[in-house]
């Protein structure tokens, strides 16, 4: 192969790069929390101990990317817009986090291998059947949890409808709408211990 040929193929696989740097998205990264902001109406001073044990997923949003449902049944996996950790953990860490700032003396956790041998007054179990995201619209989560004593007895079985509308078509906003409807799940299930404790 001669110098001349060398070089143009030198420089068809610099541009063959450079175009595939370009056209590679951005990675945006996004977390959910537990709102500061967030009014704790059931708070209490009560003590008692309280692990979510189980949280499932539908497999469909159970990803890193965030998957925006569109219309006629349609969903994107937005490649360059992802979740900053697992929504398996991310989902449980909001709602433990709204329930330590209603319960501040109460010892809250997920289930781990440091908690494992503790038997906790309370076990908290979630399946989140629905998590759309529409972005611009609205978010929808749907999730049916069931709050249980220390010997397994279920002591409430409910299903939280929640639905919150984004403040702009951005992705910021739309998982703001997400942390709200997670926060307002942790109140929901604040004031159902909250029942239950001053009951007895």
């Amino acid at each position: 192969m001669s110098i001349f040929h060398r070089t143009r193929l030198l420089y068809s696989l610099c541009a063959l790069l450079l175009t595939s740097c370009a056209s590679k998205l951005p990675e945006n990264f996004y977390a959910l929390d537990t709102d500061p902001g967030t009014n704790s109406r059931a708070s209490s001073n009560a003590e008692f101990s309280l692990t979510v044990d189980r949280i499932t997923l539908p497999e469909l949003v159970d990803r890193p990317q965030i998957v925006l449902t569109g219309p006629d049944h349609s969903v994107r996996l937005m490649e360059g817009q992802r979740w900053a950790e697992s929504l398996r953990q991310a989902i449980p860490r909001v709602v433990i986090g709204n329930l330590r700032r209603q319960f501040t003396h109460a010892s809250i956790a997920g289930a781990s291998a440091s908690t494992a041998s503790l038997q906790p007054n309370y076990k908290l179990a979630m399946d989140i059947d629905r998590f759309d995201s529409r972005q611009g619209e609205q978010v929808d989560i749907t999730v049916h949890w069931r709050l249980r004593n220390a010997t397994g007895s279920v002591l409430h079985d409910s299903v939280s409808t929640l639905r919150e509308i984004p403040e702009a078509a951005t992705f910021d906003a739309l998982v703001a709408a997400h942390n709200k409807a997670l926060n307002r799940l942790g109140s929901e299930i604040g004031e159902t211990i909250a029942a239950i404790i001053y009951k007895k």
